[in-house]
C-alpha cells in the first residue's frame, strides 16, 4: 500500500468515526432534551381537576337559587333591605296632585311643609311583616303605607320580593283591589297572617256607621294578588 493509499485510508476512517461522533451527540441531545419538555408541558396539561383552586364565581345555570352558588345571604334575604329608608313609588298624587310620584322615606316617614298648615304633606310606613305569599320558599315583605289627605288618610300596600340581590316591586295595592265596592279608608288594617296578605276595614253605611267589618283574603293567582276570600260581619257599634 502506498503512502498515498494509507493516508485516503486514515481520512475514511476518521470521517466515519465523526460521523458516529455527530450521530451519537445528536442521541444525547435528544435524550436531555425529551425530559426538559416534559417537565416543561407536564404542569400545563395537568392543571385542572385537582390542582386548580375551586371557582368562586355564581353558578349561571339557576342564578342565586343553583346549588352551590356562593351569593351569600346577605345578599339574597328580604330581611337586610331598609324599607324604613326606602324609595317608594306612591299612589297619594291620583288624590292629591301636590304629592310627588316617587317618595323617599327616612326612618319610616317623609314631610312636606309645617304640620298643622294647609299645605302639609305627610307620608308614612309601617314596619315591614314577611311572609311567603307566592307559595314558594322565599319570602316577600309587605309594607303598609298612608298618605295623609286633609281630613283622612288613604292606605296602600307594597309587596317586594328579591330579585338577584335587589328588591323588586311585586304589587302596588290599593282599596281598588281589596274593596271594589268602597270602603271606610280610616279602617283598613292590612296584616300578615298564616303566609296570607289579609285586609280588614269596613264598609257600607251611611254618615258616622259603616254596615260591615269585612276581612278579605288575597291571594296570588301567579300574576297579581286577588281578592280570593271575604267574609262579612254585621258591624256592631
Amino acid at each position: 500500500m502506498t503512502t498515498f493509499n494509507i493516508h485516503l485510508h486514515v481520512h475514511k476512517v476518521l470521517g466515519g468515526i465523526r460521523m458516529r461522533l455527530r450521530s451519537l451527540n445528536t442521541a444525547l441531545v435528544g435524550l436531555i432534551a425529551i425530559p426538559m419538555l416534559l417537565l416543561l408541558v407536564e404542569p400545563l396539561s395537568g392543571y385542572g381537576q385537582s390542582d386548580r383552586p375551586a371557582s368562586t364565581s355564581k353558578s349561571s345555570a339557576g342564578g342565586r337559587y343553583a346549588a352551590g352558588s356562593t351569593a351569600s345571604a346577605a345578599t339574597t334575604s328580604i330581611h337586610t333591605i331598609d324599607f324604613r329608608n326606602f324609595r317608594y313609588p306612591a299612589g297619594c298624587s291620583k288624590d292629591d296632585p301636590s304629592y310627588p310620584l316617587s317618595i323617599h322615606v327616612i326612618n319610616g316617614t317623609w314631610e312636606r311643609g309645617k304640620e298643622g298648615d294647609d299645605d302639609y304633606k305627610d307620608y308614612e310606613v309601617k314596619s315591614p311583616q314577611y311572609a311567603r305569599l307566592l307559595g314558594t320558599n322565599d319570602e316577600q315583605a309587605v309594607i303598609v303605607a298612608s298618605c295623609f289627605l286633609g281630613m283622612w288618610s288613604d292606605t296602600e300596600v307594597f309587596v317586594y320580593g328579591m330579585d338577584h340581590g335587589k328588591p323588586m316591586l311585586i304589587q302596588r295595592l290599593t282599596d281598588s283591589d281589596w274593596a271594589p265596592e268602597g270602603c271606610w279608608i280610616e279602617t283598613v288594617t292590612p296584616e300578615v297572617k298564616n303566609n296570607r296578605l289579609v285586609i280588614s276595614f269596613m264598609s257600607g253605611g251611611f254618615h258616622a256607621q259603616p254596615d260591615w267589618d269585612v276581612t278579605a283574603t288575597m291571594k296570588w293567582n301567579g300574576s297579581k294578588f286577588v281578592s280570593n276570600k271575604t267574609v262579612k260581619t254585621r258591624f256592631k257599634p
